[in-house]
């Protein structure tokens, strides 16, 4: 049997990536709410729309986002700030722990397309030697292609 949460969730994310990827309509989504996305993140930040009635489908969840967001915040309130590798540690991102090295990026980059945080947490997070290369694109500057 079909399930039509899983179907509905596959059809609002292919017409949010279709109005994204259209010269005319790029501009109807963020940047970020097109990256949560394409990702399979819950947009946490953007919880207006259907995505709060699709909550199960996202790969990385809610919850994720929220103890990932909620420790950064009150450290960066405390002015502590982590490199990637840091945050991996502190997360278990180990392969056994609920936390992926992708889980993290995919949760930070959307964080920064939302203009979340400073330029000390984002430079101190991506800083070469205590990042992985991977990680250095969290900080780039949105293009189209991320989405495909």
């Amino acid at each position: 049997m079909a399930d039509i949460g899983k179907i509905l969730f596959n059809l609002q994310k292919f017409q949010i990536l279709q109005i994204k990827l259209i010269p005319q309509t790029k501009d109807v989504v963020s940047d970020a709410y097109a990256y949560a996305w394409s990702v399979g993140l819950y947009p946490f930040f953007d919880n207006y729309d259907y995505s709060a009635d699709l909550k199960e489908y996202f790969s990385i969840s809610e919850d994720k986002i929220s103890t990932v967001l909620n420790y950064l915040d009150s450290e960066w309130l405390k002015k502590n700030y982590y490199t990637f590798y840091q945050l991996e540690d502190h997360f278990d991102v180990s392969g056994y722990g609920q936390y992926s090295r992708y889980d993290l990026i995919c949760i930070l980059r959307y964080t920064y397309l939302h203009n979340k945080f400073d330029k000390t947490l984002w430079d101190t997070l991506v800083r070469r030697g205590d990042s992985p290369c991977e990680a250095e694109g969290i900080i780039d500057t949105f293009v189209l292609s991320e989405l495909l």
